[in-house]
């Protein structure tokens, strides 16, 4: 569940400085002499458990949540977050989930833990789970179905599919594919609906900056991104057409920090969002 930072994953309510860090624990682990724990490899890492799919290949790490919210009997720290995702690149991350910065009943803690705050797709701005007040959940989203293959030296492929949507009087069923390939990140979304305002959200990590200033709050069919000395791409096969706005990153308790957030239109009852870097 880390990143190649050595550093936990965003998701439900995580956050930096709460607890010891991964690298403390193994340091303890290793003055008492425990077995060190392996580094994850190239390949494929499915946590059937808890509902998570780790990738690598290459220079890139995916983390995926194909599984339920939570517990059933203990959701207080759950997000609206089905089907969301995490991307490091060249050893940074990329794409990252919004943190959290605060506990509580306020408006802020709902919209850190709303839908719209992860990298998932958004159905007329409501949330896939009913979160609220501050560690409260309705309905919730349940995962439907879970495919994963390995493609060989081609890359990997995760399917997962949620029906918290199924509220709707459309009754819409959100499925999403992950194809992890050779320096190319391709996620496609059906929802099977002509009627609902539908949206893909993808939030940046706060080093990652536009190419073309003049590219923010207006739409593109393609939209060049960079952080550190590398380069990210977005574009839809689909048509879709992208636009980013100005958004937060909370990565720790009381933290702040200004990120981007490409909004990408489902159109015609699927999208196709593919990123790609060098």
């Amino acid at each position: 569940m880390c990143h190649p930072d050595g550093e936990i994953s965003f998701f439900n309510d995580a956050a930096l400085g709460i607890a010891p860090n991964p690298g403390e624990f193994e340091a303890y682990a290793s003055r008492l002499d425990l077995t060190p724990i392996p580094t994850p490899k190239e390949g494929i890492t499915h946590l059937a458990h808890s509902g998570y799919v780790r990738l690598q290949k290459n220079e890139a790490v995916a983390i995926l949540d194909i599984g339920k919210i939570g517990p059933d009997y203990l959701l207080g720290h759950a997000h609206a977050d089905s089907l969301t995702f995490e991307l490091s690149l060249f050893g940074s991350r990329v794409i990252v989930n919004s943190g959290t910065s605060c506990y509580g009943d306020s408006e802020e803690r709902l919209r850190q833990r709303s839908t719209s705050s992860h990298n998932t797709v958004v159905v007329d701005g409501m949330n896939s789970s009913e979160v609220w007040g501050g560690f409260r959940v309705a309905r919730r989203a349940y995962p439907l179905e879970v495919e994963i293959d390995d493609l060989g030296d081609d890359g990997f492929q995760v399917v997962g599919a949620h029906g918290g949507y199924e509220r709707f009087p459309d009754k819409i069923i959100h499925r999403r594919t992950w194809k992890l390939l050779n320096q190319t990140l391709e996620i496609n979304d059906s929802v099977g609906s002509h009627f609902a305002k539908i949206v893909s959200r993808f939030h940046f990590h706060p080093d990652v900056f536009l190419i073309d200033p003049d590219d923010l709050n207006n739409e593109k069919e393609k939209i060049r991104l960079g952080f550190n000395k590398n380069r990210l791409n977005w574009f839809s096969k689909s048509g879709s057409i992208g636009k980013l706005e100005n958004s937060t990153y909370h990565p720790e308790f009381g933290i702040s920090l200004s990120n981007l957030c490409l909004n990408s239109a489902v159109k015609d009852e699927s999208a196709s969002n593919i990123f790609s870097w060098f």
